[in-house]
This record gives C-alpha cells, sequence and structure tokens, in this order.
C-alpha cells in the first residue's frame, strides 16, 4: 500500500473498531433493561394475580362478574408463563455479557494499535495494520452481532461527544440533532415497538382492570356485567 492508502486504511480500522466497541456497549446496556424490564413486568402481573382475588373477597368488585375474574386471571397466568419461559429462552444476561467481553476485547486491541503506532512513529516504521485486522475479525469470530439501534446510538453518542470538543454553532447543532432524529426516527419506533410493546400492555391492562373493579376508571366497559 501506498502511503497515504495506508493511512486511511489505518483510520478507517481504527474508527470502526472504536464504533464496534461503543455498539457492543449498547447492546449489552439493551439487552440488560430488556433483563430487567421482563423481571419487573412479570412481579407486577403475579401482583395482579395475588392482588385480583383479595379485593374480590374484600368485596371491592364493582363491575366484573366472577367468570370474568376467573377468566382474567387465567390469562395473566398463562401470561406470566409465556412472557418468564420467552425471558428464559432469550438468555438476555448471558448475551449482555458476551456483548461487554466482546467490546472489551476490541477495546483492547484499539488500546494496543494506538500504543504500536506511537512505538513505530518514533522508529519510522509502518506498523503491522494486517495484524490489527485480523486481531479485530477474530474477536467478533463467533459473537452475536449488533442490531441497528444499537450503531445509531453508539454513533449518535460519537457525534455529541465530537460536539462538545469543537466550536460548533448552535445552529449546526439544532440542525444534525433534527437530520439524524430523522433519519433513525423508524429504527427507533420498530425497535421500541419491538422490545417493549408488550410489556406495556400488560401492565396497562392489569391496571386498568383493577381500577375498574375499583369503580375508579370506567375502561373495560366490554368486560362489564
Amino acid at each position: 500500500m501506498q502511503d497515504e492508502e495506508l493511512s486511511k486504511f489505518e483510520a478507517k480500522l481504527l474508527r470502526t473498531m472504536q464504533l464496534t466497541v461503543d455498539s457492543r456497549f449498547e447492546a449489552g446496556k439493551r439487552l440488560k433493561r430488556l433483563s430487567k424490564v421482563g423481571f419487573i413486568t412479570t412481579t407486577i402481573i403475579s401482583l395482579g394475580l395475588i392482588l385480583i382475588p383479595l379485593l374480590t373477597v374484600a368485596g371491592h368488585n364493582a363491575v366484573f362478574s366472577q367468570f370474568t375474574l376467573t377468566s382474567f386471571q387465567i390469562f395473566l397466568a398463562i401470561c406470566v408463563l409465556v412472557y418468564s419461559v420467552a425471558t428464559s429462552t432469550a438468555k438476555y444476561e448471558l448475551r449482555s455479557k458476551d456483548f461487554y467481553q466482546c467490546a472489551d476485547e476490541i477495546k483492547g486491541i484499539c488500546q494496543k494499535y494506538q500504543h504500536e503506532k506511537i512505538v513505530c512513529e518514533q522508529m519510522e516504521k509502518n506498523i503491522d495494520i494486517l495484524s490489527f485486522e485480523k486481531l479485530y475479525r477474530d474477536a467478533l469470530n463467533g459473537t452475536e452481532s449488533h442490531e441497528d439501534i444499537d450503531y445509531i446510538r453508539a454513533n449518535k453518542i460519537r457525534k455529541e461527544k465530537k460536539e462538545k470538543n469543537a466550536e460548533i454553532k448552535l445552529i449546526e447543532i439544532i440542525h444534525n440533532f433534527l437530520d439524524s432524529n430523522m433519519k433513525n426516527s423508524k429504527e427507533k419506533i420498530v425497535s421500541f415497538f419491538m422490545n417493549y410493546s408488550a410489556s406495556f400492555f400488560l401492565c396497562i391492562i392489569e391496571l386498568l382492570f383493577v381500577s375498574d373493579m375499583l369503580g375508579l376508571t370506567n375502561a373495560l366497559t366490554f368486560l362489564h356485567e
């Protein structure tokens, strides 16, 4: 390679590795959040399974028949079972740990590269960039790929850090922010829907059901007597 091409290749590889590190950390955080949301969801639904019969026994049922109460409790029990199995099968905690380990490994390669680069410049020779590319590929080999939303978040964080460290006009910052949001809004909406819609739906339905029981709301009228 010519010196100019080599410099471009080195800069591109380093940027790719650093962005992969950030993306993997974001993926680990995302899976850890999913694990917490899954735990909270199953806990709330389980509490509902306990609260509904207690309210019924205490005479705090304003609108639902016994058949509806029993059916809804069975529905919640099935939801807890299915949600627990799905969360357990997804292995969020284990996958999150793998992402963090992969990110740490690639981060170590980046640090080693930067150190080697300084040494090679002092000795006035070219760094063996292909060996670092191989280390990077080996670190990725056999590991789960992060999702697009992880890359989007990592890239956004990197841009925000650069903006903080550079003198950029306010209007340019606003323009970049709006442009980035418009481009990535679809991915963010899809990711949010896929990851959290079931949890929000189940918790809200249970909350409305209990609220209707107590006569505080009148939301689930199609289930009323």
